[in-house]
Order: structure tokens, then sequence, then C-alpha cells
């Protein structure tokens, strides 16, 4: 949205809405008095012929000052949600390109360097239940810069961290290890970190507690922004899923979305 159509705080609202169409308010206040201040003087003032041609005409209505003051409250009313409208329209149609840019950016077509990754676990099957996932950059070529995970918001009223936090380089061929580190809230915001919840079989095992019995189920996002060698940033969001028993991992789903690039930094002159 221009800083023309910018309607925050209640200053530039009461602009929009009250001293803009103010021409509107002038003319129409104009009109009313100019017609009271007639009747007034039609009936106070005025000749009995005069008075008869104004009534027969019905020119000058013969109203109470109050039902004046009514019509002004009334043009003035009519004028104010007029400007309220056009406010919301303008609005609703920044809103409804914004969201049409971003939906067209989602679907453009992901250049070759976007971002190439797979997620397994870290340890086998055999060995028991998954504590760690490997997080693999699977593109033969492309290197993934500046990997940040972001902080995901699980039902069971917890924040889970992905660690490493940050990871700068990762090479063609490379992996890195994540380990969820759960964090306790209060009022919805997280408290610190609780020990007991540290790992994907401790994870596992607090959501399975609170979960209906099922064949698998799921852990939540993991989500991370990150960087092509073309400074075009991405984030990708991977849904997966346990048993059970926490032994057999499911990757759900695998999305990646455009959503920029980093700006570019000029030397000072």
């Amino acid at each position: 949205m221009s800083d023309s159509k910018d309607y925050r705080g209640w200053r530039a609202y009461l602009k929009k809405i009250a001293i803009e169409p103010i021409w509107t308010l002038v003319t129409t206040g104009l009109v009313v008095t100019i017609l009271y201040v007639g009747t007034w003087w039609r009936d106070n003032f005025a000749s009995d012929e005069w008075v008869k041609r104004l009534q027969l005409k019905s020119v000058l209505p013969h109203w109470h000052p109050a039902w004046w003051v009514g019509i002004g409250l009334a043009v003035a009313l009519f004028v104010v949600v007029r400007a309220s409208y056009r406010i919301y329209a303008e609005c609703a149609g920044a809103a409804a390109s914004l969201r049409k840019q971003s939906n067209d950016k989602q679907f453009d077509p992901l250049p070759p360097t976007a971002p190439q990754v797979r997620l397994i676990s870290d340890s086998d099957p055999s060995l028991g239940p998954i504590d760690r996932f490997q997080l693999i950059n699977v593109s033969p070529s492309q290197v993934i810069f500046n990997i940040v995970f972001q902080p995901v918001r699980l039902e069971i009223g917890v924040f889970v961290v992905w660690n490493p936090n940050a990871v700068d380089v990762l090479a063609p061929g490379e992996r890195v290890i994540l380990t969820p580190l759960v964090l306790a809230t209060k009022d919805g915001a997280p408290t610190g970190p609780c020990d007991s919840l540290s790992g994907v079989a401790a994870l596992h095992g607090a959501i399975r507690s609170r979960a209906k019995a099922s064949n698998a189920y799921e852990i939540g996002n993991i989500a991370f922004s990150c960087e092509d060698t073309a400074q075009q940033r991405y984030l990708v969001t991977i849904r997966a899923a346990l048993d059970l028993l926490g032994i057999n991992l499911t990757v759900v789903d695998l999305n990646r979305v455009r959503i920029g690039s980093r700006p570019s930094v000029q030397s000072p002159v």
C-alpha cells in the first residue's frame, strides 16, 4: 500500500473522512443554511403575498429548526460513511493485490539453484526409537547458505527449536544433525528449555501421550530459511511422521517457497 493510502492512526482516518470531503460538507451546509434562513425570513418578515407564493410552489418548506439540524447531521453521516467505504475498498483492493502477488510468486518455477534436501533418520531402526534426524543437501553441485531453523509451536503447548539453529554452509552431499529442543510454555510464551523433552523420541512420546491411536503421528513441521548461490532466499518446510513406536520415519511433504532475495550491499562512494 502506498503512503497516500496509509490510514494508520486516528489522525489519518479523521483527515480522510472529515477534512478531505470538506468541500461536500461546506456546499451542502451552505444550501441547507440558505433554505433555513429563507424559511425563517418567509415566516417572520415576508409579506402575505410572498408567503403564499413560496408556500404554493413548495420552494421553502415550513419545517421546524430541528428538522434542518437532522438534515445536516444526515448529510454529514452520509459523507462519513461514503469516505469510510472508500477507505475500506482501497484497503481491500491493496490486500487482494498483495495476495495475488504472493500466490503468483509462490507458484513460479524454482530455479536450478534452489535448495534440494532430504530428511532421514540418524539411527538404524534396529537400534530403537529415533532420537535425531539428518538433513542432507542432495544437490550434486549447489551449495546451501545461511540455514536458520524456525521455532515451531506444537498442539501440546510447547515450542520446538531444531538444533543447530544456524548452519553457515551446507555443501553438496553434506549433512547436518537435527535434534529437537523442546521449550516449555506459560501463557503461550516459551519459558525455557525442558531437558526431559530433548530428542525426537522424547518429543514423539509427549505427542503420542496426547494423540489418539493411529498408525503414525506427525511431529510437526521442520522449517528453515536459507539462501542459494544467487542469494535468493527460500523457506523450506518438511512435514515428518513417526509410527507409534517412534522407529520408522515418513516424510509426508517437503515444500520449498521462494521468499525473496538478499538486498545488494553497495560500497559508499
